[in-house]
């Protein structure tokens, strides 16, 4: 391309040759050489000229042109506050696509050229702009909406470089803080979290967009990430009073922020961020905590005051705090998200997050594009998950002492609802949903299933600890158990001729420590109250016992299988027999020790399977032995399981210093029978 002859071209005083002109020009500008060539023969003046006086197709062509000029960093000279202003109507007025494109992308080269000085502070201050740029993401053009998206990232960029510079100066801070914090409402009472979203959900996402909308949550990240960090000071006080205003409440005795559920009279410490070293500790998330709350508020003041009202009417120790619930709700997303600041020895590249420009804070999602459309939607996920506490606090009868309990409610939640792979299809309407009909039960399921996974993770060592002195607790308890049921006594069916009769055997463990003595008495009929020891007159001495052995008789079959369970391991128990179908009938053979015993001590035709596990087992017990049935040990591994469910639930993480298995009390058993059961620890 002859650069002399392009500027000639463009000066010319025929349309027809200037629009020729600018549509070869804007397919050779990016080459740098060229760029430099077409810039030493003054063609800088002619572009702007017809950016600013062209119209139509010409226009396109001159603005695409100008636009790569300016990404090769030439021509910044043309650029003016006239050429600014012409270009700022074209976005807010002008309709044509071809037009708004390159139109924009002049606009970003221009922002992201400012290098923090603040050159896109005369754009966002005027009328129509950034509703303009708003409006353009719904357009149904990849390419506007990728440039419009564009462009509000670097706006808000310098905008933030603005604010940060004149904080660092001490000059015009406030004014500065004022102008930044009116922009980010501006933009989020346009809509464009929504806006946003609503491309994001976009399946499949256009490469061309994907970019721009990473860039976008990146910044929401960060930006959600410093306002955490601002300190609640006094001058956040009318916020404070704002909210107080909105519950209709009046003081009494001195109580105002307590009634509101601040944990003192003096709430602006209740927000503070405790920092780096204890992020994962409760913390207030400074702004980003006081901020939540008052939005909480703002959203729905009928329903606020309600909710107070419902608090206040109930004793003390049943009432949910409002504002520590709300502040605990936010270091719950805050932590969802991953809002804590980069690691920069991990990442000695990454730039501060306190300086946007550069920043690559990301997100760890469940999506490959890195995408998450909720986290545009923090206010409203604030306030759905605040109310799912305090349907989770009803619905468990919290009190006070089980705030913590409830906050882990809360963040199983919102894991299981945020986390799911679908959850870039969801609308915010449909999460909450979910946050507020989740079946508690369920979610408690959830809670202990995910408490497995500590086994391997944090705790693996004084995890197995707890284990195992709980199984041995339970085996304590487990032998007990059987013994137990040797001493209530049963009734067992006496065979004749190979079938079960109509008498029967009543036999118990005699009552003391030596557990060595059975009492046995036949009887025409089974009472359904039991015989005293005055009534059985037979005792069978257990010192006397040798083999015990579990025979299987089928009614059909004088053949019986025996096996012998003297030195059988447990593993090898009488699992089978609890899969044998329903006409099997389990015997129970004690024999004699001496070898010249002609019949068994005792044989004892127990009517179920749970009846032949607990007097097998409990003989065994009796003597001395292991029991081998498979009911016994399962009865072990759901004791030991929610045992160990329990202890783990009822920790709190207070840093490393935490021994797990301090934490392990004595299980008691006064009072419990075999009709024991753990209850809801809730």
């Amino acid at each position: 391309m002859n650069a002399v002859e392009v500027v000639e071209r463009l000066g010319s005083e025929q349309e027809a040759v200037r629009k020729l002109a600018a549509f070869k020009l804007q397919s050779y500008i990016s080459d740098p050489p060229i760029a430099d060539a077409f810039v030493a023969s003054g063609g800088v003046k002619p572009l702007r000229a017809l950016a600013l006086t062209s119209t139509g197709n010409t226009l396109a062509y001159s603005l695409t042109s100008l636009s790569k000029l300016l990404d090769v960093d030439r021509g910044w000279d043309g650029i003016d506050a006239t050429l600014l202003d012409r270009i700022m109507c074209l976005v807010i007025k002008e309709p044509l696509v071809n037009i708004l494109r390159p139109a924009l992308s002049v606009l970003v080269c221009v922002v992201g050229h400012g290098g923090g000085r603040g050159q896109g502070h005369g754009m966002i201050r005027t009328n129509g702009f950034l509703e303009a740029i708003v409006n353009r993401l719904r357009s149904a053009d990849h390419v506007l909406c990728a440039n419009s998206l564009m462009l509000i990232n670097a706006l808000t960029r310098d905008a933030l470089d603005a604010k940060n510079m004149s904080g660092a100066s001490k000059t015009n801070s406030h004014s500065h803080s004022k102008e930044w914090e009116g922009f980010v409402q501006e933009l989020r009472r346009l809509g464009v979290q929504r806006a946003v979203s609503a491309l994001m959900q976009h399946a499949p996402t256009p490469d061309l967009l994907l970019a721009p909308l990473q860039d976008f949550q990146s910044l929401t990240l960060t930006l959600l990430h410093s306002w955490s960090r601002i300190r609640v000071d006094p001058s956040h006080l009318s916020i404070l009073d704002g909210i107080w205003t909105e519950s209709g409440l009046n003081v009494i005795s001195g109580a105002k922020w307590t009634k509101l559920g601040f944990a003192t009279e003096f709430p602006l410490g209740e927000f503070a961020f405790l920092g780096r070293e204890e992020e994962k500790s409760e913390c207030g998330c400074g702004w980003l905590g006081l901020s939540d709350l008052e939005g909480f508020v703002g959203r729905d003041r009928a329903g606020f005051r309600k909710l107070l009202l419902e608090q206040l009417a109930k004793p003390e120790q049943l009432r949910c705090p409002l504002a520590r619930a709300s502040i605990t709700v936010t270091n719950l997303l805050y932590a969802h998200f991953s809002l804590s600041a980069p690691d920069r020895s991990l990442h000695p590249k990454m730039e501060s997050p306190f300086s946007p420009r550069g920043s690559t804070m990301t997100l760890s999602t469940p999506y490959d594009n890195g995408l998450c459309p909720l986290l545009l939607s923090w206010g409203s996920l604030h306030h759905a998950s605040l109310l799912a506490f305090f349907r989770l606090w009803a619905e468990s009868h919290a009190t006070i002492a089980d705030f913590d309990r409830v906050k882990d409610l809360v963040e199983v939640l919102l894991s299981t609802v945020m986390s799911a792979p679908d959850t870039k299809d969801k609308g915010m309407k449909e999460v909450e949903r979910e946050l507020f009909e989740f079946e508690y039960r369920l979610l408690r399921r959830l809670q202990l299933e995910g408490l497995e996974g500590i086994r391997e993770r944090t705790w693996e060592g004084p995890v197995k600890d707890l284990t195992e002195k709980i199984r041995r607790e339970a085996w304590t308890f487990v032998r007990w158990q059987r013994i137990k049921c040797l001493g209530r006594g049963e009734w067992f069916p006496i065979e004749d001729g190979g079938k079960r009769g109509k008498k029967w055997r009543f036999v118990k463990l005699e009552e003391e420590k030596t557990w060595k003595c059975l009492h046995i008495g036949e009887f025409d009929t089974k009472d359904d109250t039991k015989p005293n020891l005055d009534m059985l007159p037979e005792k069978v001495d257990l010192s006397l016992a040798g083999e015990i052995t579990s025979a299987i008789k089928s009614p059909t079959s004088t053949q019986s299988n025996t096996s012998t369970l003297k030195s059988r391991p447990r593993s090898s128990s009488i699992a089978n027999a609890l899969k044998l179908p329903p006409t099997t009938i389990p015997q129970i053979v004690v024999k004699a020790q001496s070898p010249n015993a002609r019949t068994p001590l005792l044989i004892l035709n127990p009517q179920t399977l749970h009846s032949h596990a607990e007097w097998l087992d409990g003989l065994l017990i009796a003597l001395g032995r292991d029991p081998v049935c498979a009911e016994t040990e399962g009865m072990v591994s759901v004791l030991v399981s929610t045992g160990v469910k329990v202890r783990l639930m009822e920790l709190r993480n207070e840093g490393e210093g935490v021994k797990v298995t301090g934490v392990v009390g004595e299980i008691r058993r006064e009072g419990v029978g075999v009709g024991f059961h753990y209850g809801d620890p809730m």
